[in-house]
């Protein structure tokens, strides 16, 4: 069997993802896979075609007195970054979906959200596809434009699937899928 095309890196494992023992649990996991399911992705697809990973292997704990997970370190990113590139080189995955600043920075650099989520990138010979964190606790998920932008994110992923010869079994809504650049 080959291994599933699509590498999505997130930034850490969370707590109910670390229990459970399945990636993006929860809310985020739903609004997660609503995002793919608007690039033809049925549930059974999600799981099938994408191996999940994290900058970092380990749940960082929760950032005191806030909602959200701790970011994971410089210290504890550099330990873990071995790892993640064992991952790329077994994998050899043609496209890398990136989830949230961390795994954007990984392997983009910085930038913003606003200005990468709805574009997509080549380098190194696979394709890059930023996506904002899916959990509700960011607020950049409540402007519109920015909704709009996760949404062009998913036509161009629907694009490049389709250039693939993805076989998936929901049923495809990509508008004209944006090139690489």
């Amino acid at each position: 069997m080959a291994p599933p095309p699509i590498l999505l890196v997130g930034q850490a494992p969370g707590l109910r993802a670390t229990r459970e023992r399945i990636p993006f649990a929860g809310q985020s996991g739903a609004r997660l896979r609503g995002w793919f399911a608007l690039a033809g992705f049925s549930e059974d697809d999600y799981w099938r075609h994408i191996y999940f990973s994290a900058v970092t292997k380990c749940y960082p704990g929760r950032l005191p007195g806030a909602k959200g997970d701790r970011v994971p370190t410089p210290a504890e990113q550099a330990l873990c970054r071995p790892w993640l590139d064992a991952q790329l080189a077994v994998l050899q995955p043609p496209i890398v979906v990136l989830v949230g600043q961390l795994a954007i920075g990984a392997f983009l650099g910085k930038g913003s959200l606003s200005a990468l989520v709805g574009e997509g990138f080549e380098r190194a010979g696979r394709r890059l596809l930023p996506l904002p964190h899916p959990s509700g606790v960011s607020t950049w998920l409540n402007d519109r434009d920015n909704q709009a932008r996760v949404a062009r994110a998913m036509a161009v992923l629907a694009g490049w699937v389709q250039e693939l010869g993805l076989p998936l079994s929901g049923a495809p809504a990509p508008e004209a899928a944006r090139p690489a650049r």
